[in-house]
Parts: C-alpha cells; sequence; structure tokens
C-alpha cells in the first residue's frame, strides 16, 4: 500500500494520506510548523510526498525540501504544485498583485503569506542540490472558465499559467 505524506494539507488532504498542516483542521493528523525540520518519525516511512502551493509560504525553503527528500523512502517521488512567478498577472502593480490577495484575504495571519515566488528553472535547480531528480514538469491553470483568463490563452503557457506541478524522484 502506498504511504503518502501530505504536508500543508489544510481541510483538503489526500485520501490515505498522512496529513500535516499547522492548524488543527478536520483530517490533520499532525500539527506542525513546517518552517521546522520534520519529526524524525516521519523519515523514510513514505512512498509520496505531496503539498499543494506550500513551498512559498516556508520561511527556509532548501530545509524544507531537504526534510521532504527525508520522508521519502529509496526512489520515493515528490509531487507538488506551486504558483508560477512567471504567471503574467503576478507582476501588475509593480509585483505587489499577488502579495494584496493575501494581505486581504488572510490579514490577520501575516505567517500565511507568501515569503517567495519561483520561476520553474530555480526549483528545479533546487531539487536538484537537495538530491531529486525532476521526472515531470507542467505549467497548469487551475480554473477552467475561458471568462476568468481569456488572457492567459493567448500567452506562452509560461506566462499564461498561475501554476506550475512538479514532479520530482529521489535518488
Amino acid at each position: 500500500m502506498q504511504r503518502i505524506l501530505d504536508l500543508g494539507c489544510g481541510k483538503r488532504k489526500v485520501p490515505g494520506s498522512f496529513g500535516v498542516d499547522a492548524m488543527k483542521l478536520e483530517g490533520v493528523d499532525l500539527v506542525w510548523d513546517l518552517n521546522k525540520p520534520l519529526p524524525k518519525k516521519l523519515y523514510n516511512k513514505f512512498d509520496t510526498v505531496h503539498h499543494h502551493c506550500v513551498l512559498d509560504h516556508i520561511g527556509n525553503p532548501m530545509q524544507f525540501l531537504e526534510e521532504c527528500y527525508k520522508c521519502l523512502k529509496k526512489n520515493g517521488k515528490m509531487e507538488f504544485v506551486i504558483d508560477n512567478a512567471d504567471y503574467w498577472r503576478f507582476h501588475h502593480d509593480f509585483g505587489n498583485y499577488h502579495a494584496k490577495v493575501w494581505e486581504r484575504d488572510a490579514p490577520k495571519n501575516p505567517e500565511l503569506h507568501h515569503k517567495m515566488m519561483f520561476q520553474l528553472r530555480h526549483l528545479v535547480k533546487m531539487l536538484n542540490v537537495v538530491g531529486f531528480e525532476v521526472v515531470k514538469t507542467e505549467y497548469i491553470r487551475d480554473y477552467k472558465s475561458l471568462r476568468r483568463g481569456h488572457f492567459d490563452y493567448l500567452m506562452t503557457k509560461r506566462r499564461g499559467c498561475n501554476l506550475m506541478k512538479i514532479e520530482a524522484k529521489k535518488i
């Protein structure tokens, strides 16, 4: 049976996974500050580590990726989705568009706000440094409506997709 670790799972934990989040929510198995090293009891226990839009909220992303690596069994995989720093809308208002969204939606929780954003090539380099082999990368949109993103479809995927999906293997 596949063992999945879902980091920053929130209310949308991957079914059947072990969920870790900073807040005690329904489905969360372990309340933990992901800015800190994970408990050693999680090391070498999982076939897959999953996180969705978490890495850009972490103060030390290299440490977080190293912790993901430690939790995987040999040849385990990490799969994650993250905001695409090259997405054109994030550059509106002199780059403040994305920050303002978080300030509006979670004004009393600055620890939830973005710490940094990444381009795909930077993530690939970071993953390689940690010891991962990047297996697959993809630019994706988190919406289906042409009405919301009509300009997005006129651009290259790098500029017109708000998210990136990455799969990497522990080597």
